[in-house]
């Protein structure tokens, strides 16, 4: 998407050595909406703020002496305007600034405001941001960006004002808040130059769909979006991807896709599912270049559908859970059927796979083995968790236990399922089936699996930024797997 700013008969007048854009109307980009995390890793989605009189948003860089400088004033802008409704938040878009370092300026300067990690860049570009301590007003009516530039003109390169005579984001928020006419939708602000990772000639280089765009899809993506599978749209042939592409940039900006939530700042996540900084990067930059075919063969149209089969070879025992109805709409509660155990003797699974009878509409498969037959209508999720042997969802079919640990089935019993279905407009029946492989002789170690979550969340009214938490607590000696 080509980025064009519009200037609608704007004078220019020189003010001591500072440039100023008159506009006679606002400054007119939209800004798209977004997810960041900030320097605490806590999630903003910008139109989440909609609620808010106006979004305000500094530029942050570590090190830029301008942005430190302005930051007095940028507080007490927040402190004034907060209790109208207006939301501060500032954004660094710095490709050498971690999330630690920007971390350690947060302590060292004492700033209290959030600060949007911006590491893919991808952010910053489509809000045109050049340098340092700029700042943006965002009008969430319209989410336009109805003012850009200084704070005010207290400060300057190597120089600065005891009081600012100018006072433009002052100025443009009580504009905005007022419903009155901005008169100065642009200033140029002083600040440290921002250097994004690609430049001039590699920005311009075309990226090759066939070697590098369809295998990142195809590596990340298909898992899913494939003939068959729970995505509502197959990745199978460039025009499908090419149609989807729009789609594609809002659903990466705002982290819905990939379905992966963890904060990369934290330890190493085993089956990391996310697109890296890189990937992210070059996805978008190839769709806002208008998604080119170029040369070259089509990965995407070798994919087969979706085939239910075993992968591990013939199971030893073949457990179908009870069919289920699924209605075409609608939210369908979790469902906890069970099978009564049919062995006669104990046994260790070693591995394990579960093949979807509706791979469209079943989002999970939880399995797992008890001890008892499942009393009433007993729907204790404890129960599965009691001794789970696998835990399906797409890309997830298959696994091998931990070398020298099995999960242990007694005879008797049930196996017993979570299962998690969400409809997509058409009616459907499931009949799920798990494929269970044994040991020779047992194994050393009994494996378990625990999910630690709270499932009694007590959220207070009117409270956006409520935190719940859950842990574990070993009462045995125990080897960590993943």
């Amino acid at each position: 998407m080509s980025l064009i700013r519009f200037f609608f008969a704007s004078p220019i007048i020189i003010v001591s050595g500072v440039l100023l854009l008159f506009s006679h109307g606002a400054y007119a980009k939209r800004v798209d909406n977004f997810v960041l995390l900030d320097h605490q890793g806590a999630a903003h989605e910008l139109y989440y703020y909609r609620d808010a009189g106006a979004i305000v948003m500094m530029v942050q860089g570590n090190g830029c002496q301008l942005v430190r400088t302005n930051m007095p004033d940028f507080k007490a802008l927040r402190d004034d305007y907060q209790a109208q409704g207006v939301k501060f938040l500032m954004i660094n878009s710095n490709f050498q600034d971690t999330r630690a370092a920007i971390q350690g300026e947060v302590d060292e300067w004492g700033f209290d405001i959030p600060i949007l990690h911006d590491n893919t860049q991808i952010i910053g570009k489509s809000l045109d941001l050049k340098r340092t301590a700029e700042v943006l007003v965002i009008d969430h009516k319209s989410w336009k960006i109805v003012y850009r530039g200084a704070i005010n003109n207290r400060a300057h390169y190597e120089r600065q004002k005891k009081i600012a005579s100018e006072t433009y984001v002052r100025d443009a928020l009580d504009a905005v808040l007022t419903g009155k006419k901005i008169t100065r939708a642009q200033v140029n602000a002083p600040g440290c130059i921002i250097n994004y990772a690609e430049h001039g000639e590699d920005e311009a280089a075309p990226i090759s769909y066939s070697e590098i765009i369809a295998p990142m899809l195809k590596e990340n993506c298909v898992a899913c979006h494939v003939q068959g599978g729970i995505a509502p749209w197959a990745m199978s042939a460039y025009n499908m991807v090419r149609g989807y592409a729009p789609m594609m940039r809002e659903v990466i900006r705002t982290k819905r896709m990939p379905p992966w939530h963890a904060d990369p700042t934290v330890g190493h996540w085993s089956n990391d599912v996310g697109l890296s900084v890189d990937e992210t990067r070059t996805l978008i930059r190839w769709i806002e270049s208008g998604a080119p075919r170029g040369e070259g063969d089509d990965p995407l149209a070798e994919v087969p559908p979706l085939e239910n089969k075993w992968t591990l070879g013939e199971p030893d025992l073949i457990v179908d859970s009870p069919e289920f109805e699924i209605p075409e709409t609608g939210i369908v509660d979790y469902q906890y059927p069970w099978v009564e155990n049919p062995l006669d003797r104990d046994v260790w699974v070693v591995a394990a796979t579960i093949i979807p009878g509706d791979p469209k509409a079943v989002h999970h498969v939880l399995a797992g083995a008890v001890r008892e037959l499942p009393q009433g209508d007993d729907k204790d999720v404890r129960d599965v968790f009691e001794n789970l042997i696998l835990t399906y969802a797409p890309g997830n079919e298959s696994a091998y236990m931990p070398e020298g640990a099995g999960v242990f089935v007694p005879k008797g019993g049930a196996f017993q399922f979570q299962m998690h279905y969400t409809p997509y407009g058409k009616a459907s029946v499931d009949r799920s089936r798990i494929g269970l492989y044994f040991a020779d002789k047992p194994p050393a170690n009994f494996f378990r699996e625990h999910v630690v979550v709270d499932t009694e969340l007590l959220i207070p009214a009117n409270n956006a930024a409520h935190e719940e938490k859950a842990y574990y607590q070993f009462w045995d000696d125990a080897e960590i797997h993943t």
